[in-house]
């Protein structure tokens, strides 16, 4: 079987079981019209003695609104039905139905053309591998004068059955809007199957522009990780003084600064360990190496002060502290290594 064919078949069954749930839906809200004298009697299905609306025939429903909502069974009267019965094996209960057809012209009073009927198969009681199929029969023209009856007092009815007198609750369907709801089912079918294709090509765009983004991601991770290695790489290079004696003035030169601390991040840094009473008036760094020479009152508790900062390690006086001239204050000249700021602890 062909993808083609088997894709409209799977659609058909989607449309189909869709029109059964909205069916037996509609089902659990019906009612049962019958005719009595020149009136049609509307009662709530499962609730016989519960009168909806009466209707005249002829006359427009002025309910009509209300039982347009309801599911209308519409139960022929029994004079209006002819009974047979067929005995068949039991074993032919799934054939029944092929069965009747071939039946019905010679059990129907009427052409084949004009005949509608339905049927149900319940086990004999004195054989049970037998069934007794009961076959009620009708003409469709006393179906369409029913339905033209009833469409004139603004009713519509969604089935048309007649009881089959073992079960008050039980009836025997004889016509349903068939071609309504194969085309129905047709059409219902084409929306499913549009649906279907708008979800897939949605899938499928969904889908591409993900892998798109996710190889975009990974070429930008890429770039990073190469760029990284690369700068690593570098880094490892010129940490060797041996290497670094190797480049040009001009590469070393960058490569100096590249490998120096920021002067500004320095300053910031001394500007809070120092105390407001100690003054700078010189500073000298070369890569990672800072000195500094300034007057404070107590020039040891610069030291305690610049080794509590995460910016300077192996702080240090790197010459004698003298009395200034004016004898209020000491100079000092203190020496400390700046720790990069990558390797600070966060």
């Amino acid at each position: 079987m062909q993808i083609d064919a088997i894709l409209s078949r799977w659609l058909d069954i989607l449309a189909s079981l869709a029109l059964g749930l909205h069916r037996a839906w509609r089902l659990r809200r019906s009612a049962i019209v019958t005719r009595e004298g020149e009136c049609f009697v509307v009662r709530r299905s499962g609730a016989p003695g519960e009168v909806i609306a009466t209707v005249g025939i002829g006359t427009p429903a002025a309910a009509a609104a209300t039982l347009r909502n309801l599911f209308l069974i519409f139960e022929l009267a029994p004079d209006n039905v002819v009974i047979r019965h067929l005995n068949v094996p039991a074993q032919a209960r799934e054939f029944a139905a092929g069965i009747v057809g071939n039946q019905i012209e010679r059990l129907s009073p009427w052409p084949p053309a004009q005949t509608i009927y339905g049927f149900e198969a319940a086990p004999k009681p004195d054989d049970a591998t037998a069934l007794d199929v009961t076959i009620f029969i009708t003409s469709r023209a006393k179906l369409d004068a029913a339905r033209h009856a009833l469409a004139a007092c603004g009713l519509e009815p969604g089935q048309i059955s007649v009881s089959s007198g073992k079960n008050l609750s039980s009836s025997i369907v004889l016509w349903t809007p068939a071609a309504a709801a194969e085309q129905g089912s047709q059409s219902l079918a084409k929306v499913i199957g549009a649906g279907l294709a708008a979800a897939l090509c949605l899938s499928a765009v969904m889908t591409l522009w993900g892998l798109y983004s996710a190889n975009g991601l990974q070429a930008a991770a890429d770039d990073i990780s190469a760029r990284t290695d690369a700068l690593r790489q570098e880094e490892a290079f010129l940490r060797r003084p041996r290497n670094f004696a190797t480049l040009n003035p001009a590469e070393r030169a960058w490569a100096l600064k590249a490998q120096s601390p920021a002067t500004i991040f320095i300053l910031e840094s001394l500007t809070r360990a120092i105390p407001d009473n100690a003054y700078v008036t010189q500073l000298s760094l070369e890569k990672t190496d800072l000195h500094i020479v300034g007057r404070a009152a107590d020039p040891p508790s610069l030291i305690a002060a610049l080794t509590k900062s995460r910016d300077f390690s192996e702080v240090r006086f790197f010459a004698p502290t003298v009395r200034s001239e004016d004898g209020n204050l000491y100079e000092f000249s203190i020496a400390a290594h700046v720790v990069p700021r990558t390797d600070i602890a966060p």
